[in-house]
């Protein structure tokens, strides 16, 4: 075939159209392979988000885009079955893309999809989905007797409390080393939720009289609301946590998930 680019249509009767593979062979011999290049424009980290089980206990998630990898923490106290594939009327069996996450464990799942769904918890219960657009070095997992998670260097804990009292722990980290941290928090409310609920969560750090990191969050029942990350300095080891700042409603479930993470350079 001739140099010219793009090589010509079909001419006159009679004449044999282009082969496309032959086009596409001399486009490569011309520009290269293109392969890695476009593998390398698509975002690494597409969505990351807390997600609620519905009242099946299930959850499900799709996006234009489809992801080469799934990490998936789980605060549900339940084994729960993950796909890469849109929801079913009941977990899959064993099979490609198929995995199991221990409870309030975490897991790396390497499956190309553009939708995922869980199976397995109880109403109410809370995983973290990170999708991303290349694939993952697989992760260990953390064992059912662990209550928290720790990733990349990450500390975090999701905790509860119903119809809590004016300064009630709703969720603590463990004891954590002198150091600075960036501390991302989110909180949410359940059951039967009154208006003083609103603006009801405080981040308490040791070392501070009181805390000026209040929550901003609406009293509707089944929302979670992430907080501003906050950066945190520990003159001495000590542990963070999330209280109510005053009475919760009778009935109302407070949730909150904090993470804590070692601030580069600290």
């Amino acid at each position: 075939m001739s140099g010219r680019w793009p090589p010509r249509g079909p001419g006159r009767a009679g004449e044999t159209p282009p082969d496309p593979w032959d086009q596409m062979a001399a486009l490569a011999k011309t520009v290269g392979d293109l392969s890695g290049a476009v593998r390398r424009m698509v975002p690494v980290v597409l969505a990351s988000r807390l997600v609620q089980l519905d009242s099946s206990g299930q959850a499900a998630g799709t996006d234009r885009v489809p992801f080469q990898a799934l990490a998936i923490t789980s605060f549900s106290a339940n084994t729960l079955t993950v796909a890469a594939a849109p929801p079913g009327a009941g977990a899959p069996g064993p099979g490609p893309g198929v995995s199991q996450i221990p409870p309030r464990g975490f897991r790396v799942i390497n499956a190309a999809a553009n939708a995922w769904s869980v199976y397995g918890g109880n109403p109410g219960d809370l995983i973290c989905v990170e999708e991303f657009g290349q694939p993952l070095p697989p992760a260990a997992s953390i064992t059912s007797k662990v209550q928290l998670t720790s990733i990349a260097a990450s500390t975090a804990i999701y905790g509860k409390a119903t119809s809590p009292a004016a300064l009630a722990t709703i969720a603590a980290l463990p004891q954590l080393p002198a150091g600075t941290y960036d501390v991302q928090w989110t909180v949410g409310l359940g059951g039967t939720t009154g208006a003083g609920d609103a603006d009801n969560f405080q981040l308490v750090v040791p070392g501070w009289a009181s805390s000026p990191f209040g929550s901003i969050n609406s009293s509707t029942s089944g929302q979670f609301q992430p907080q501003p990350t906050v950066r945190v300095v520990l003159a001495a080891a000590g542990v963070i946590s999330v209280q109510a700042i005053g009475i919760g409603t009778v009935g109302a479930v407070y949730r909150a998930q904090i993470t804590a993470t070692p601030a580069g350079g600290s």
